[in-house]
């Protein structure tokens, strides 16, 4: 059974800073992940990560073995394992792409927690221009694709009203600043949804 509503707060926020957007969202939902699962707080250095993650990508190309997204990126590089601030190493053991359909999104979040989503920009549309329920707006009609997309964290589902909700990582991350956003939008916007499914911490 699919519960009608579906919230996870994520351990600590994150301030982002630069174009760190995939490592923002890939770490608020990992961090997330330990915390549920393991009851602990961590913390990682995601500025650091995030160039080892580029640097990774760019040697899996140099190889002809080429990796499309950034969080795809962290995900293989986390089999590596990431230190946290306090000397843990966590290893990604597994993790699975979620197709974005309503139902999928739902038994998705209430198996394996909060999830990563890599989102389309439209040209005239925003991310946190929303109403009195912190609904973003839609996409106007006729809108066309920015050459940017974006990344934040999916913590929360809705389902009778038909809308998830996400935390992202401008104007300093925090509640006050999350949106939400309904199905029928989401289905334009999103590039793709993963979610951890193991890991191990040593």
């Amino acid at each position: 059974m699919i519960a009608d509503s579906i919230r996870y707060l994520p351990s600590k926020i994150i301030k982002q800073e630069g174009g760190t957007c995939s490592a923002h969202g890939f770490f608020i939902v990992l961090m997330e992940y330990i915390q549920s699962k393991y009851g602990i707080d961590v913390e990682f250095d995601i500025y650091a990560e995030f160039d080892r993650m580029k640097a990774f990508k760019a040697k899996r190309e140099a190889e002809k073995k080429p990796i499309r997204w950034y969080v795809q990126a962290f995900m293989e590089l986390g089999k590596e394992g990431y230190k946290t601030l306090d000397g843990k190493t966590v290893y990604i053991k597994g993790w699975q792409k979620v197709i974005v359909h309503p139902r999928n999104i739902a038994i998705a979040m209430q198996k394996h927690g909060a999830l990563i989503i890599g989102l389309r920009r439209y040209k005239g549309h925003s991310l946190t221009k929303c109403d009195k329920d912190r609904v973003i707006n839609d996409i106007p009609k006729g809108a066309s694709l920015k050459m940017i997309g974006h990344v934040v964290a999916l913590i929360g589902n809705e389902t009778p009203e038909e809308r998830v909700e996400f935390q992202n990582s401008w104007s300093g991350g925090e509640e006050r600043n999350w949106r939400k956003v309904r199905y029928s939008q989401l289905k334009k916007l999103a590039r793709y949804t993963f979610c951890f499914t193991r890991i191990k911490i040593i």
